[in-house]
């Protein structure tokens, strides 16, 4: 296994439309989903799906991208069964100054590490909006949440919920499992 596992491994500056993966499956160490491994520097995901299996060793492990770097999904959906260890999401593992809006997750997520969401893992800085995950998620460590793990450093999300069964050991919750540093939810 290697790092940045996906049917894209690594995009900048990419525009990615009307693309549906089905019956995936693939695995890695970092970085690692179905669509793009690591979309970074305004790339722009839309209308995109995929239905599978992710399973990644290590960190930043997502049901369609494994990170989202200075990017946007919007209109996109995950029904992807994803395993891992840190920053592991429904739809992304670990986001930055990105942006999703319009989206959902509903694949079950079981990770061993820390920022376990399911829809995203681990938000630093970035808005999640009117988006939704219904699957189940479950780690033996912290920080699970139904929609984001960790949600910190200015991160926001609005309009959006969970409804998945949350199993977690500390900072652990329906809608995120920990919010903190100037992070925000509302509506």
């Amino acid at each position: 296994s290697t790092d940045q596992q996906a049917f894209f491994g690594y995009t900048t500056g990419a525009t990615i439309s009307d693309l549906n993966l089905s019956d995936v499956d693939i695995s890695g160490n970092n970085h690692v989903g179905s669509l793009i491994g690591v979309p970074e520097v305004s790339t722009s995901v839309n209308n995109c799906s995929a239905s599978g299996t992710i399973t990644g060793t290590l960190s930043d492990i997502g049901g369609l991208t494994g990170q989202l770097d200075s990017s946007t999904i919007t209109n996109s959906n995950s029904s992807v069964s994803v395993n891992g260890s840190a920053n592991v999401g429904g739809l992304v593992g670990w986001i930055r100054s990105a942006t999703i809006t319009d989206c959902y997750a509903t694949g079950e997520i079981n990770a061993s590490g820390n920022a376990i969401g399911g829809l995203v893992g681990y938000n630093e800085g970035s808005a999640v909006s009117n988006s939704y995950a219904t699957g189940s998620v479950t780690t033996t460590s912290d920080r699970a949440g139904g929609l984001v793990g960790e949600n910190r450093d200015s991160g926001s999300i609005s309009a959006s919920y969970a409804t998945g069964i949350v199993t977690g050991v500390n900072h652990s919750g329906g809608l995120t499992g920990l919010n903190h540093f100037s992070a925000s939810i509302t509506n």
